[in-house]
């Protein structure tokens, strides 16, 4: 009996080490691509210009 309530723990001790590391693997492509997606952004300046929105307001 014991060793099976040992193998249960051991089991459960290294799925949550898989867990622990899939979920730092996953966040830490989250915010490669948080970074990647801001460097990569255009910038949004002649937007104005091309929206008759804010050329209408301008006038």
């Amino acid at each position: 009996m014991k060793n099976k309530n040992l193998e249960n723990g051991k089991n459960r001790n290294l799925f949550k080490q898989k867990k622990s590391f899939l979920l730092l693997i996953a966040s830490l492509i989250f915010v490669i691509g948080g970074i990647y997606m801001f460097m990569n952004a255009e910038n949004s300046t002649g937007y104005r210009v091309i929206n008759t929105l804010f050329t209408k307001e301008m006038c």
